[in-house]
C-alpha cells in the first residue's frame, strides 16, 4: 500500500515537472508580448521626458555654452539606455512584473526632466561650479590644515 502511495505520488510529480514544462514557454511568450505592447507606450512618453530634458538644456545653451549641456544629455541618455536594457533582461527572466518593468526607465527619468524643466523656468544657475564651490567650502576648510606664512614659521 504504501509503496503504491508513492507510486502515485510520483507520477503525479512527473506530471507537474511536464506540464510546468509546457507552460513556460507560453510564459515567457506572454512576457514578451506585454513588454512589446507597452514599449510602444513607454516610447512615446520617453520622447516627452527627453523633450523636457531637452528644452531646459537648451535654455542653458542660450545662456553659457554648447559643451556642458551636450555631455549632459548624452550621459542622460546613456542611463536611460542601461536602465531599460537592464529592467527588460530581469523581466524577460520572469523576475519582474513586465508592467513595472517597461514603465521603470521613465518614472526614474520623469522627476529628472520636471525639475529640469522647473530649473529652466525660474532661470536657476543650474550648472554654476562656483554655487557648488560655496556650499562646499565649508566642509573642505574643515579637513584642511591652516596654512601659516612662511615669515612665521
Amino acid at each position: 500500500m504504501i509503496y503504491n502511495a508513492y507510486n502515485i505520488l510520483d507520477n503525479l510529480k512527473f506530471n507537474i515537472e511536464a506540464k510546468n514544462n509546457e507552460i513556460n514557454p507560453s510564459i515567457k511568450y506572454y512576457i514578451k508580448v506585454i513588454i512589446y505592447q507597452q514599449r510602444i507606450v513607454t516610447y512615446s512618453f520617453t520622447c516627452i521626458i527627453f523633450f523636457l530634458i531637452g528644452t531646459s538644456l537648451g535654455s542653458i545653451i542660450r545662456k553659457g555654452g554648447m559643451g556642458l549641456p551636450v555631455i549632459i544629455a548624452i550621459v542622460t541618455f546613456i542611463i536611460f539606455h542601461v536602465i531599460h536594457s537592464w529592467v527588460e533582461n530581469i523581466d524577460t527572466a520572469g523576475n519582474m512584473n513586465p508592467y513595472l518593468a517597461a514603465w521603470l526607465p521613465n518614472s526614474i527619468l520623469f522627476p529628472v526632466g520636471i525639475w529640469m524643466t522647473y530649473k529652466s523656468l525660474t532661470n536657476s544657475e543650474l550648472f554654476d561650479v562656483e554655487k557648488y564651490k560655496a556650499l562646499l567650502n565649508p566642509i573642505t576648510k574643515r579637513f584642511t590644515k591652516n596654512r601659516e606664512h612662511k615669515r612665521y614659521q
